[in-house]
């Protein structure tokens, strides 16, 4: 088993120093506890380097110097002071210096226990990858396989760059398909590139592009997957460092960026290692991490032909004999050092950035079988039966079965007129309004009549006389059946909701967010499919929702479904729809026990930050305040309770004192005698409320009880359940010392954009939640050619960073990365109530 060593540099500079953690990690888990120490001051470093680099590359202008037809192409940007008569002996002596230098400066730095730890939990002979993760331009610079410590210590010391962390895409597996890149050619042999990768590769499949047209390249792409890219050509890194160009051809160079949804594609179709060999690309590597490629091999400086070749040679010839990634590369590289006296610190080129959650990468082997020939008779025999198998099952599912047995769709309004589901033909939301709104009701009743024109109008008409989301819905469904958009460019996705048990603004709020992204999403006439919404009402209960979950699973047409409201009720569904591989993402679902993971056909996701997240502040808050006792109400057995619960402990890590823990489901008045005794024996203590989601039926009662009962004397830190307008309307004496942390707290421009649509309402976390969470639904079907559920999962579980209303949002595995809490507090300045920032 391989272990993980990670030397993690999050912040610093060579001015000041660097704070550095280790990381041990195997099988994906800490093996030790982290341990850090300082990387010193040196600032001689980054000037050293400056000066090696120059030397390189003015030696390598020198034509007297060079030994084959790749002349070294330095970048414009190197402003060298050295002539191009610059020798081979002194590229090596500024080599030395900055080698000596580097040690120095790591023997000198405070890495006592980290280079402790290192002897006492990683065996000289284990097998081992060392990453350096940081973001640091010059850090990434550096030969770190140079530290002696490391060569001293350890066999094979090969060490990565890494800058971010995402799930792992996994393994290779046969036949490889590699896309062979041949660029722009001038003055350089990169044919014989192409002749060792059939050499040495002789099982993959390999595809060759000849100098390609930039459309031609995105294309291929996109539309088939590979395995492993490969450039060879000219390539450099910009000025500032942190992008890179490749010239595909004699006319045309690009970046990264320019190619960035044609490889976003090419890695949620399988991508696993991108090779470029070609001058000077830590600027593409730092740009191909950001499209999260796993496994990255470039060149640090400018680079001669035959070092280029004789490392790819080397590389794939360990490689394809069953060494690691690792291993490989770091056999070549100390092959490369037989060069030194024609090209000085050729073993100083290659360079590996690697996503640390990645296992070791190997080339899969073929197993040669002993009985060719009687299983090559017994192929041929199976594989005819089979062929006729196949065409006949082909003919009836193709042509056959939808004829006699079509698949149920979800806005199918005969399998839906018993179910808690609605496209537009019956009412679910308030359907128990007195007096209904006439034309609202009038539009459902067209829309069930398949009088879709009339239903537009009646519906536009009652969205000008109320500003209600299910009417808009219902309004932006029914324009697509009078629109000629055809029904394949239409994707259905489904809103789970509590409609009928929790309080109307639960469930308006959430379908407000929806019913807006589809409005503005389906009036931009450039994109090229709409989004249809079924309303479904999972009555915040778990045998309702499980029935939900298995009819949804059964539609074929939906892709992913937004949901559920509560953590208790998405707990208790998500096997249903990992069995149908349909796509969870809720809005605000934040628990982390039960929900969250990092596995890689994890199906469930969400924008909103965990549990594990919004605790942080609510302690940050009581320490700050100088808060000694605690309190806490809680509901018990409930998903979102009990993680809010677990995590406020975990963050509270003993630093005070839990003079009570108390249940929200127990009879109202036990509720209130406690709330009195921690008045009258602590008072200068602190509650902390954690209700769930109305998933019990007298916990709303009691989580507002509290609140009365208090009658502001104590602080009360509650969980974003505790945000909502019941405990608004209890007034200002009652919300006085009221703190709640919520996963976000809307920005001035979103509250501007939100009244200017929706009029004088409040906007709630939720609105902004639901919005962002069908944003990455959508956003998931663009980056696809042919949209499916597994499409989606792959997207989702790549983790690009997708734009929404509450910002940028990255995903590692079904959890935001981005911490986007707020603290709010109740403002009763004016009549009603509403809620305030607490910086504000």
């Amino acid at each position: 088993m391989t272990k993980l060593v990670i030397f993690r540099i999050e912040k610093g500079n060579f001015e000041q120093g660097f704070p550095i953690n280790l990381e041990i990690r195997e099988n994906g888990k800490l093996c030790v506890p982290e341990v850090s120490g300082v990387l010193v001051s040196a600032p001689e470093i980054p000037d050293l380097y400056k000066e090696w680099q120059e030397v390189y590359n003015a030696w390598g202008k020198d034509p007297n110097s060079r030994w084959w037809r790749r002349q070294i192409s330095v970048p414009p940007q190197t402003n060298s002071n050295y002539s191009s008569g610059n020798s081979i002996e002194q590229v090596m002596n500024a080599a030395d210096r900055l080698e000596l230098a580097f040690n120095n400066w790591l023997n000198s730095s405070t890495l006592e226990d980290i280079k402790e730890e290192l002897l006492q939990t990683v065996g000289r002979d284990e097998l081992v990858k060392f990453i350096i993760q940081t973001n640091n331009p010059e850090l990434q610079k550096l030969p770190w396989e140079l530290w002696r410590f490391l060569r001293r210590r350890y066999r094979h010391p090969e060490v990565a760059l890494s800058s971010r962390r995402t799930p792992e895409k996994g393994a290779l597996s046969l036949p490889v398909k590699i896309l062979v890149i041949l660029g722009s050619d001038d003055n350089i042999d990169i044919n014989t590139d192409w002749n060792i990768l059939q050499q040495r590769l002789g099982t993959a499949k390999l595809t060759l592009l000849e100098q390609p047209e930039s459309e031609t390249l995105q294309q291929t792409l996109q539309n088939h997957p590979w395995d492993i890219i490969f450039f060879a050509g000219h390539s450099s890194t910009e000025r500032e460092g942190n992008d890179g160009n490749i010239w595909i051809n004699r006319r045309e160079n690009l970046s990264p960026q320019q190619l960035r949804n044609a490889l976003e594609v090419a890695v949620i179709n399988g991508l696993k290692l991108a090779i470029f060999n070609s001058c000077d690309g830590l600027g593409l590597a730092r740009q191909l991490e950001n499209l999260y490629i796993p496994h990255i091999i470039v060149m640090r400086q400018p680079i001669h032909d035959e070092v280029a070749q004789k490392f790819l040679n080397d590389f794939l010839t360990s490689f394809a004999n069953g060494a690691s990634l690792h291993r490989a590369v770091h056999e070549a590289r100390d092959k490369l050092r037989l060069l030194d006296n024609r090209s000085p610190n050729a073993s100083w080129l290659p360079v590996i950035f690697q996503n640390p959650e990645e296992p070791p990468l190997f080339y899969p082997q073929v197993n040669v079988s002993k009985d060719v020939k009687g299983k090559k008779l017994r192929f041929w025999r199976w594989s005819a039966i089979a062929f006729g198998c196949t065409l006949l099952s082909f003919v009836t599912w193709q042509y056959l079965l939808p004829v006699f047995f079509p698949q149920p769709r979800a806005c199918d309004v005969q399998l839906n007129q018993n179910l808690p589901f609605s496209c537009g033909e019956k009412a679910l939301m308030n359907p128990k309004e007195h007096p209904p709104q006439p034309t609202k009701q009038a539009g459902i009743k067209a829309i069930a009549n398949h009088n879709y024109p009339q239903a537009v109008d009646l519906l536009t008409q009652a969205w000008r006389e109320k500003k209600d989301p299910e009417t808009l819905i219902y309004l932006n469904n029914a324009k697509l059946k009078v629109s000629n958009i055809h029904e394949n460019n239409i994707y259905t996705i489904p809103l789970v909701v509590p409609i009928s048990n929790s309080p109307a603004f639960v469930s308006e709020n959430i379908v407000k967010g929806v019913a807006w992204l589809q409005y503005r999403f389906n009036n931009e006439s450039e994109n090229k499919f709409k989004i249809r919404v079924l309303l479904a009402d999972d009555g915040n209960n778990i045998a309702q929702a499980q029935t939900i979950a298995k009819e949804l699973g059964k539609r074929q047409d939906v892709l992913a479904v937004l949901g559920h409201y509560s953590s208790h009720l998405s707990t208790n569904v998500k096997s249903i729809y990992e069995q149908n591989e349909l796509v969870l993402v809720s809005p605000t679902s934040t628990a982390t026990d039960g929900l969250s993971s990092t596995h890689p056909n994890n199906i469930f996701f969400r924008p909103a930050s965990t549990t594990q997240l919004t605790a942080d502040p609510l302690v940050n808050y009581l320490i700050a305040k100088n808060y000694q006792n605690i309190a806490i109400f809680y509901t018990k057995g409930k998903a979102f309770s009990e993680a809010s619960k677990k995590d406020f402990k975990t963050a509270l890590n003993n630093k005070l004192k839990i003079v009570g823990d108390f249940e929200l489901g127990e009879d109202i008045e036990k509720v209130r005698n406690n709330v009195t005794w921690i008045k009258q024996n602590f008072k200068d203590a602190a509650i902390v409320l954690l209700p769930d989601a109305y998933t019990t039926s007298n916990e709303p009662n009691n989580k507002v009880e509290v609140i009365k009962e208090n009658n502001g004397e104590l602080l009360i830190l509650g969980s974003s359940t505790v945000s909502d307008d019941e405990v608004l309307a209890l007034g200002k004496t009652a919300l006085q010392n009221l703190v709640v942390s919520v996963p976000y707290y809307p920005s001035a421009s979103n509250v501007k954009e939100f009244q200017n649509f929706w009029r004088n309402t409040e906007l709630d976390w939720t609105v902004i939640m639901s919005y962002d969470a069908l944003q990455m639904v959508i956003q998931a079907i663009q980056i696809q050619a042919k949209p499916s559920r597994s499409g989606i999962q792959k997207v989702l579980s790549a983790g690009f960073p997708m734009q929404g209303l509450s910002g940028t949002i990255t995903l590692k595995g079904s959890d935001r990365q981005e911490n986007t809490h707020a603290l709010i507090t109740p403002d009763c300045s004016s009549n009603p109530c509403s809620w305030r920032d607490v910086k504000n």
